[in-house]
């Protein structure tokens, strides 16, 4: 090897990483004295033209001889984008696991109301080139866009399709390709017992069997069991049940409509429209804001109270056992409360003024209205008799509002009526407003209304 060779060897050259981004200087002879030329010569016969550390390359060439490895230059690499995504206002996992109306279960709901925000799409982002350290330029990864997919009950907030709202309320669903629904309706095809757990829904609910006993349901849509009802705390909408409401007391059904089952055994039902049933009532505690109808073939009632603002229909009152029924009909619970308040305004206007007559010397039959003696006189007896007729003017007020609110219940009684379509046994207690009939004899078909002033059944 002659000399040429040899300092050939000593040269230092320029190794480029296989991305094109960093370039290494190796000096491979221990003693070797490396200049400026001989790096700027090994960056040229490596095409390394971009990122050159110039630093590195004066510390280089005034550093001793040495071996030695060192990156001399760097390239930029490209700055990643980012693809188009949706951020969901709701938990997206809960609405894929809740998937379908089959697989419901007490976790699964998000409930949103009508017109709420559930997702918005955000635009991609894209990256930035980078640069090799032989200055060629470098593309970064290509970017993907995604679309929201609407479903049902769902509409977009403006034509650009990034905001999607619901139009309905309900619970949220994404279905296996993506897109976002709202269900105003479901079906659970199984019990509501401790597998399900207690469910509240904004919309319509289906049970392809029973409620067990201690469970609630809250929806403000409707109510449909296929099965049985028992001692479960309901609010709905309007609850129709194939079965009945059964068990041993506890049960509470609340209803915005109407109620409508086959029976109901020991429970309590609050509607504030109609509440229909079709066979037997028994020991049950019913209120409607309307009507209550006890027909078909088997409808009865035994024991328990029932009580209804218009009219009450049943194919039978009672039975040959000695089970009292109480029959209300007439007697707005809302009125009779207000008319209390009322009387209990006047009772404690009046025990102030019976404080004042007694303190200032009023005299009981003092005319208020039209004396003028004292009244127009700037005397403390006189002040005192100006803010007793303001409180007795307030008692007249009072007294006025009462009065229309009597009215107004009685008349409702007037047009109240029970109606027994077959038989209306002993010991059934009907009362219309403020009148109230005991039953002594077995009676057929008869009206029950107020007739001047009291409690009739009529043929008709």
């Amino acid at each position: 090897m002659n000399e040429t060779d040899r300092a050939a060897i000593a040269q230092p050259f320029i190794e480029v990483s296989n991305d094109g981004m960093q370039a290494t200087l190796r000096i491979p002879k221990l003693g070797f004295q490396v200049t400026d030329k001989h790096v700027r010569t090994a960056l040229s016969d490596a095409g390394v033209t971009f990122g050159i550390n110039e630093v590195i390359v004066n510390w280089v060439t005034r550093s001793p001889a040495m071996t030695l490895e060192i990156i001399v230059a760097n390239g930029i690499p490209p700055k990643s984008g980012r693809n188009g995504w949706i951020e969901y206002k709701f938990n997206p996992e809960l609405a894929t696991e809740f998937g379908r109306p089959d697989q419901l279960h007490q976790y699964s709901f998000q409930n949103i109301e009508a017109g709420t925000l559930l997702a918005i799409h955000h635009n991609p982002v894209p990256g930035e080139a980078g640069k090799t350290v032989r200055g060629n330029r470098v593309e970064p990864a290509p970017i993907k866009d995604i679309a929201i997919s609407a479903g049902e009950n769902t509409n977009f907030r403006n034509s650009d399709n990034n905001e999607l709202l619901a139009n309905k309320a309900g619970c949220t669903q994404i279905d296996d390709l993506g897109k976002i629904s709202v269900l105003d309706h479901i079906s659970l095809m199984r019990d509501v017992d401790n597998s399900v757990g207690d469910i509240e829904y904004f919309g319509d609910l289906y049970i392809r069997g029973d409620v067990k006993s201690g469970f609630s349901i809250k929806t403000r849509g409707k109510l449909h069991v296929a099965g049985t009802i028992e001692d479960a705390n309901i609010e709905a909408n309007e609850v129709e049940i194939q079965g009945g409401f059964t068990g041993s007391g506890s049960g509470v059904c609340r209803v915005e409509t109407d109620f409508r089952a086959q029976f109901v055994d020991n429970q309590t039902v609050y509607a504030k429209n109609e509440v229909h049933i079709n066979g037997e009532v028994r020991n049950a505690v019913i209120e409607a804001g309307k009507a209550i109808f006890i027909t078909g073939s088997k409808g009865v009632l035994i024991g328990g109270r029932i009580e209804a603002i218009e009219r009450i229909e049943a194919t039978v009152l009672g039975n040959n056992i000695d089970l009292s029924c109480k029959v209300n009909v007439g007697r707005p619970k809302e009125m009779y409360v207000q008319l209390d308040a009322y009387e209990e305004e006047i009772s404690q206007i009046d025990q102030r003024s019976l404080v004042m007559r007694r303190q200032f010397g009023i005299p009981d039959d003092f005319d208020l209205v039209n004396d003028k003696t004292i009244v127009n006189k700037d005397t403390p007896m006189a002040r005192s008799i100006g803010l007793l007729k303001k409180i007795m003017d307030k008692r007249q007020e009072i007294s006025t509002k009462q009065q229309a609110l009597l009215d107004e219940i009685n008349r409702l009684a007037q047009n109240s009526c029970v109606v027994v379509y077959k038989a209306c046994h002993p010991g059934v207690v009907i009362r219309i407003g403020n009148l109230t009939k005991t039953i002594d004899t077995l009676i057929g078909h008869t009206i029950f209304r107020i007739i001047e002033g009291e409690i009739v059944g009529v043929k008709e």
